[in-house]
């Protein structure tokens, strides 16, 4: 027969093989005893066997490669490309004299300032 006993902390029913004597002597449930109702200092004594060794993580810098836009006119596709590769042509349709360089809008207006300071 199972007799079901409330927990001190949760109040939920557990039977009385589930409960655990916490640091302060009070009976608490598994489920309490394992969400850190624990005495701190007891999570230490774990053998160094099974601790995991502290790893110190490096941020590295990303290095950000300038990209062109380009646009193929024959099947519409957008595709970037980096700056100063060699035009290939479409990596879609493979085709080599449908790539157009697609601007940016600063690259627009950039261009339109400087034809009418002309």
């Amino acid at each position: 027969m199972n007799v079901l006993v409330p927990c001190k902390s949760c109040k939920t029913k557990v039977p009385v093989g589930d409960l655990r004597r916490n640091d302060k002597g009070i009976y608490v449930c598994t489920t309490c005893f394992s969400h850190g109702y624990l005495n701190p200092h007891i999570r230490d004594l774990t053998p160094d066997k099974f601790k995991q060794p502290e790893v110190k993580k490096e941020v590295k810098p990303v290095m950000v490669e300038e990209r062109v836009s380009y646009y193929c006119s024959n099947c519409k596709f957008s595709f970037t490309r980096p700056l100063g590769a060699p035009n290939k042509g479409c990596p879609y349709c493979n085709k080599e004299h449908t790539v157009q360089r697609r601007e940016s809008a600063q690259d627009l207006i950039k261009n339109i300032d400087e034809s009418y300071l002309m």
